[in-house]
């Protein structure tokens, strides 16, 4: 039985056991007791003058009561209020009569209630806000007012976060001040208002809200934004007008470490001291003064007593020989190695990292890869631990992210160590601008950062050229080319294609070669010959091709001319001004007219290095100049350039030659190494010395190093 139905029977079956005497209240009682609504409502009607307090409480029960004809909730709210008001006015000779009838201010305020609530309920069912507004402004005599207004105040409150803005939560806090949803209106209201004077991503629109909002807690946010929107080309310039003009932007600190970071992109002394003078009002002036004089020391690894410690370009001791060994600094840190393990000193010879591993490599963009014996992880220079030792192997870390396998599945983790990209692929490789070449099932496919795939796994091999969005494929033993969305660039029915990575893109098909541009397009069609070695010598350089017609070699240019007709066995590079040609197993060099400059005289020749030419003969080499005066005699077995001048090999020892033919090194030493510090290594004896080539002085050398006669 609910509520409702237990009032209404509690109210008849009270006053149908009253013995009623034999006055209108008594029979119009006594009618409302057998259900006689119409008589029962004819009297309390008639009696309303002469007893309004019991006539009214009555009438209240017949509109109360929901079965009969005179059904009204708000008539009976109506006349229980009279009753309750004539009450008030009743005398108390009166009120005992009265309470003969079970009415007293007890029960008329007990019935008021019971109203109340029917209404109340009645409006929950009805689940709408004019329902309870009406029930708000005509029950606020109700102990249930307050329940009222809060199912009013959550409704109106729904409406406001399914229209979601901040106008809605505005005219809500503005209506109800009171409300227990007032504050989350308040954040809602708060988070509308940053997200709608910010949703068009316009530097001027977030302005605006910063100045007209200072106490917004959206404030930071608004501020990460305009920092995000207006340095977004990420030039050096936008951070210095950021700087500029918001002085009191919490991210003015990272506009300096921005322009900090691409102005010492590549980490020298010189690029070091332009930016002290070109930004002196740069916060951390000293530690980029520290970093200078760090730099400035140019340390190359050195011997003694067979162990290892830095010297500088004096020859002078820096760092004590004190190592098993030691490789050359990388980013201010040096892999030195102690008791067969291995650790990491700084520039002042200290150790940053000590000797724990069984392998590691030098730093390399702030981490270096490091081996525990049976798992590899990646350090930063304060030793942290930034990628923990758990896998198998672990690649360079290219745009912030490394490949790396366990149990012989690869993904993806980034440089604070997490997986981005779970363990499931055969095969991984570095990632470039967020892109990588994955292999999954046999078969080769491109993945992004986020694991969502470029080019599906349906190819034997791919090859991308990720700054660039044309990638080649191959599919059943054929090459073609593809773009990164997928579109079909050039077929796959070609027996090879040369590099992508060129204006013009050598294409070899049933025998024949051609060349592409990077849409696709046909610049030079498939005219000439091919052979097994047509991707080492028929990709153009500097603007000219090699190509063969006939089994003859000759040149053209991009537009497809034919700048040397195809009449040699074979030709080298054109350096513009001579360029080799082979005839009839000869070697010779031939001018821009095609002419004979030099005579086919050698087993091999290569172009000019300046005004010198490596040769073959006899199976021996020297140089010669452009006249063909032999400059270096061909005596040598091997002839090689390296970083300006040229190393000689014989049977016995080595030497070194300048562009003019010079000799610097009589050949007499057993080893002539090249130092990526700009110096070589000279050997001999099982010890060596440094050269500082520009001087041309040996300005090291190790104890019992001695000069061959």
């Amino acid at each position: 039985m609910d509520f409702k139905k237990g009032i209404i029977f509690f109210l008849i079956f009270h006053f149908s056991t009253f013995v009623f005497a034999g006055g209108k209240l008594d029979k119009a009682f006594e009618a409302l007791s057998i259900y006689d609504y119409f008589k029962a409502k004819e009297l309390f009607s008639k009696a309303l003058k002469s007893d309004p307090c019991a006539a009214n409480f009555g009438l209240g029960q017949i509109y109360f009561n929901d079965k009969n004809p005179f059904t009204n909730i708000d008539s009976a709210r109506i006349y229980v209020l009279k009753s309750q008001n004539a009450w008030e006015f009743t005398k108390e000779k009166d009120r005992v009569k009265l309470q003969e009838y079970s009415i007293d201010s007890i029960s008329i305020h007990e019935f008021l209630e019971s109203i109340a609530f029917n209404a109340l309920e009645s409006a929950i069912e009805n689940n709408n806000i004019d329902d309870f507004e009406y029930f708000i402004e005509n029950y606020s005599y109700s102990e249930l007012y307050s329940s009222g207004i809060g199912y009013r105040n959550e409704l109106v409150y729904q409406e406001a976060l399914e229209i979601n803005s901040s106008a809605a939560f505005k005219e809500f806090m503005d209506l109800y001040p009171n409300s227990v949803q007032f504050n989350e209106a308040k954040l809602n209201y708060q988070l509308r208002l940053f997200e709608e004077s910010t949703s068009f991503s316009r530097v001027s629109d977030i302005e605006q809200f910063i100045k007209n909002y200072p106490s917004s807690p959206y404030l930071p946010q608004a501020q990460d934004k305009l920092y995000e929107l207006y340095t977004s080309d990420g030039k050096i310039d936008t951070y210095i007008n950021f700087i500029n003009k918001y002085p009191s932007n919490p991210n003015v600190k990272a506009s300096w470490e921005k322009i900090y970071k691409i102005s010492t992109e590549i980490l020298t002394p010189e690029a070091l001291a332009d930016f002290l003078m070109e930004y002196p009002h740069y916060p951390d002036r000293e530690s980029v003064k520290d970093e200078l004089r760090n730099l400035l020391k140019i340390l190359i690894p050195a011997k003694m007593n067979d162990k290892w410690g830095f010297i500088d370009t004096s020859g002078t001791w820096i760092i004590r020989p004190v190592y098993d060994s030691c490789e050359p600094f990388s980013e201010g840190m040096s892999l030195v190695s102690e008791d067969n393990k291995l650790g990491f000193i700084n520039s002042r010879g200290k150790l940053a990292i000590l000797p724990e591993y069984e392998d590691a490599e030098s730093f390399t963009n702030g981490f270096a890869i490091v081996y525990n014996g049976e798992k590899y992880g990646a350090i930063n220079r304060f030793g942290d631990h930034i990628v923990k030792m758990e896998y198998d192997d672990i690649g360079v870390f290219v745009d912030d992210y490394a490949y790396a396998s366990k149990n012989n599945r690869y993904g993806y983790i980034d440089e604070n160590g997490f997986v981005i990209i779970p363990f499931i692929y055969d095969q991984a490789f570095n990632m470039e601008n967020k892109k990588a070449l994955v292999k999954q099932y046999e078969k080769f496919g491109i993945i992004d950062w986020k694991n969502e795939w470029i080019v599906p796994f349906e190819y034997e091999w791919i090859e991308p050229h990720f700054k660039d969005s044309l990638i080649k494929v191959k599919k059943g033993g054929k090459f073609g080319l593809i773009n990164s969305k997928l579109d079909t660039i050039l077929a796959i029915d070609n027996n090879s294609i040369g590099r992508i990575d060129q204006d013009l893109i050598l294409v070899i098909k049933e025998g024949k070669v051609g060349y592409i541009n990077q849409k696709g397009d046909w610049k030079i069609p498939l005219i000439y010959e091919s052979d097994p070695f047509i991707l080492d010598w028929g990709e153009f350089d500097k603007g000219l091709a090699r190509i063969r017609i006939k089994g003859k070699m000759g040149l053209i240019d991009t537009a497809g001319a034919r700048i040397v007709p195809a009449i040699f066995d074979e030709i080298g590079y054109y350096d513009g001004m001579l360029y080799p040609v082979k005839k009839n197993g000869k070697w010779g060099y031939a001018d821009e007219n095609i002419k004979l400059a030099i005579s086919y005289r050698y087993e091999q020749a290569y172009p000019f290095e300046g005004d010198l030419a490596r040769v073959r003969k006899n199976n021996k080499w020297g140089m010669i100049d452009r006249s063909g005066k032999v400059i270096i005699p061909l005596e040598y077995n091997k002839i090689i350039l390296s970083e300006g001048v040229y190393i000689t090999e014989n049977d016995t020892a080595y030497g070194m030659i300048d562009y003019f033919g010079t000799t610097i090194l009589d050949p007499v030493f057993d080893q002539i190494r090249y130092q990526d510090l700009g110096f070589f290594e000279l050997q001999t004896g099982g010890k060596f010395a440094y050269l500082d080539i520009n001087r041309r002085k040996v300005f090291w050398k190790e104890i019992g190093f001695l000069f061959p006669d």
